[in-house]
C-alpha cells in the first residue's frame, strides 16, 4: 500500500466514536439519528465544549423529550454563554473588515457567519472568534494596522524569534481593544497542505453575507467546504476532534454545485482528501453523488499525513507537529528559533530564572507546549 493509500485510509476512519446525544445534537436538521435511552448527563461536558448546546436545545424541543430541568438549565446557559461570544465576535469582524477595506485590501472570512448561515438558527452554530484572510503580500501591513489601533498578541502567544510570526505560523491570533478576538491569515491552516488553495483568489470569490445586521465578506461554499476538510486535520492538532468541522464539511457540500465542487478541490489538489472525509461521515450524513463525482486524486504530502495521524508526536505537543506542517524552509527557521530564541523572549517567559536558556532546553521543557506551539492552538475558531 503506498503512502497516500494508507493516509485516506486514515482519513476514511477519522470520524470518532459519539454518545446518542452528542450524535443527535451533532446532526440535528441534517441526519435521522435514534431518539436517545441514556442519561444526558455524561455528555454534557463535551456537548458544551463542543458548542453543541443550541442544537441539542431544538432537538430536545422538536423531538418532545422531557429532560431534568438541571440539564435543560444547563444547556440553556451554554447556549446564551457562546451565542454572547458570537455577538461580540461579530461586531469585532465587521470593524476589522472596514478598516481592512478603507485601507484598500480585500479580506474574508472562512467558517464562522459564512458556515451558520446554513444552520437551523443563528444559536446552533456559534463562534468566539473569526477567521479573517488577506492576501499574503498584505499580511504584515494589516497586522501592522490592526496593531496601530490596539489589536495584541497576548504575551503567551509570544514567539521565541520576530520572523517566527511572519514565516512559521498560518496566521496570527489578535485580541482587541475591547477583550474581542480575531484571526488574521496569510494561509489557510494547515500551510503545506494547503499550498494548493491561492489565497488571493479565495478572498476575490468571496461572497457578501449578511448577518444579525452585518454585511461581510465570507467564502464561497465550495472554499468553505475545502478549508472545513482542512480543518478537520489542522485544529488543535486533533485530527478529527472538531466536531463542528464535520456539520460545517456537511453543510458546505451540500450547498455547493458538485461540478463546482469537484472543480475547487481538483484544482486545490484536495479531491482525494476531501473524498476520503465525505467516506468518513456517519452513512446516513454521507453526500454520495459528491463522494461519486470527486476525483481519487493522491494526497499531498501523503508521509508527513500519516505521521501526523499516527499520533506518535503527540508527546511532543503542538511544538512536535508544526513542523510538519510546515515547507521545509519554514520548518527549518522554526526549529532555529526553538533552539536560539531571543534574548528579550527568555527574558519574557523566565524572567526569574538565573540559567533561562538552559531552562529552555531542558528535555521536560521540550516537551510542554511553550508559545511557540500554542498560537497555534488559539488559531482554531
Amino acid at each position: 500500500m503506498t503512502a497516500s493509500a494508507r493516509a485516506k485510509a486514515r482519513l476514511c476512519t477519522l470520524f470518532p466514536d459519539l454518545g446518542p446525544w452528542s450524535t443527535a445534537a451533532l446532526w440535528y436538521g441534517r441526519c435521522t439519528c435514534p431518539v436517545p435511552t441514556t442519561s444526558v448527563e455524561t455528555e454534557l461536558p463535551i456537548i458544551h465544549q463542543q458548542r453543541l448546546a443550541g442544537l441539542l436545545l431544538r432537538y430536545v424541543r422538536e423531538a418532545g423529550i422531557n429532560l431534568d430541568v438541571r440539564n435543560i438549565r444547563y444547556l440553556q446557559r451554554s447556549s446564551l454563554h457562546w451565542m454572547a461570544l458570537t455577538t461580540a465576535a461579530l461586531q469585532q469582524a465587521d470593524d476589522v473588515v472596514n478598516r481592512l477595506q478603507a485601507m484598500g485590501a480585500r479580506s474574508a472570512i472562512s467558517k464562522g457567519p459564512g458556515v451558520a448561515r446554513w444552520y437551523p438558527a443563528l444559536d446552533c452554530r456559534p463562534y468566539s472568534d473569526v477567521d479573517i484572510l488577506v492576501s499574503p503580500s498584505f499580511f504584515r501591513d494589516a497586522v501592522t494596522a490592526l496593531e496601530s489601533v490596539g489589536w495584541r498578541e497576548e504575551g503567551r502567544n509570544m514567539q521565541p524569534r520576530e520572523y517566527m510570526r511572519w514565516y512559521c505560523r498560518e496566521g496570527l491570533n489578535l485580541r482587541g481593544p475591547t477583550d474581542g478576538s480575531i484571526d488574521i491569515h496569510h494561509r489557510v491552516p494547515p500551510w503545506i497542505w494547503s499550498m494548493g488553495l491561492d489565497q488571493d483568489k479565495l478572498v476575490m470569490r468571496a461572497q457578501p453575507v449578511e448577518v444579525a445586521g452585518h454585511d461581510l465578506p465570507c467564502l464561497s461554499p465550495a472554499d468553505n467546504a475545502l478549508v472545513a476538510a482542512l480543518h478537520l486535520v489542522s485544529d488543535q492538532n486533533r485530527p478529527g476532534l472538531a466536531l463542528r468541522a464535520w456539520r460545517d464539511l456537511t453543510e458546505a457540500v451540500s450547498r455547493t454545485p458538485t461540478n463546482d465542487l469537484v472543480s475547487a478541490a481538483a484544482e486545490a489538489n484536495l479531491a482525494g482528501w476531501l473524498r476520503a472525509l465525505l467516506i468518513a461521515l456517519p452513512r446516513p450524513c454521507r453526500p454520495l453523488a459528491a463522494i461519486a463525482a470527486l476525483p481519487d486524486q493522491p494526497l499531498p504530502h501523503p508521509s508527513r499525513l500519516n505521521l501526523l495521524l499516527s499520533g506518535r508526536l503527540n508527546g511532543l505537543g503542538i511544538v512536535g507537529t508544526q513542523t510538519l506542517r510546515l515547507p521545509w524552509p519554514n520548518a527549518m527557521l522554526f526549529t532555529a528559533g526553538l533552539i536560539l530564541p531571543s534574548r528579550q523572549f527568555l527574558r519574557h517567559k523566565l524572567e526569574e530564572d538565573p540559567h533561562p536558556y538552559r531552562h529552555w532546553i531542558s528535555p521536560a521543557r521540550r516537551r510542554r507546549d511553550h508559545s511557540a506551539g500554542q498560537s497555534n492552538q488559539d488559531l482554531a475558531n
